[in-house]
């Protein structure tokens, strides 16, 4: 419960604290603090319920503009498909590029500048978790392998 009441008083003061936050939650949720990253069926193990408590704080908050179903309206919005393969997948592009996550053909990293405020699109907050999943870890060591590897695994869960 602390954790929720930390992460509601991020959100109400530092959407760039309270997105921190909510990678850290999910690595605490998943007991892979220690390794920092996600692995599928980690992903997996998150249950509904936490996803749920934690994007409505970010919906609350944010009047509708951010949240996990705020991107998972979206990704149903953009007619996105989920896939296993290991290419990333023009869905996952067509959403990147939504969300700003993705600018021409780069992704942008977790070291790039990125506008955390209410002007940021919407959609494109909570970020900060996608840099946890294994597949963007991949990415990041300059392997031409899935960037979103579990995303849709979490935000499609709600």
């Amino acid at each position: 419960m602390k954790y929720w009441l930390y992460l509601r008083r991020s959100v109400l003061g530092n959407w760039k604290d309270a997105d921190l936050e909510t990678k850290r939650l999910l690595l605490e949720i998943s007991g892979r603090e220690r390794e920092g990253w996600l692995l599928a069926e980690d992903a997996k193990s998150i249950s509904p319920q936490a996803l749920a408590a934690i994007d409505r704080l970010w919906v609350k908050y944010s009047n509708g503009r951010f949240g996990f179903s705020v991107q998972r309206d979206i990704w149903r919005q953009l007619g996105c498909k989920s896939s296993d393969n290991m290419q990333q997948t023009i869905s996952e592009n067509k959403f990147g590029e939504f969300v700003r996550w993705r600018v021409g053909s780069r992704w942008l990293s977790e070291w790039d500048d990125f506008n955390c405020d209410l002007q940021a699109p919407p959609g494109s907050l909570p970020r900060a978790y996608i840099f946890a999943l294994s597949g963007w870890w991949s990415f990041s060591k300059g392997w031409t392998g899935y960037f979103i590897l579990n995303f849709d695994r979490i935000i499609l869960k709600l």
